[in-house]
């Protein structure tokens, strides 16, 4: 049996839904800069032998 349907559906509020879409975006790309800044931080380590 092929039963057809309508649905109507109104959606309201998208330019804040697509802002808040953009600054997430914003914010991701901002991330990932941080995160390449942190990938090429060479950090120095030192030990030294106690005892015998």
């Amino acid at each position: 049996m092929n039963s057809k349907f309508t649905l109507n559906v109104e959606l309201s509020n998208l330019d804040k839904l697509k802002d808040l879409a953009n600054d997430v975006l914003q914010k991701a790309e901002e991330l990932e800069q941080a995160v390449q800044r942190l990938n090429e931080v060479e950090l120095g380590l030192k030990t030294k032998t106690i005892g015998q």
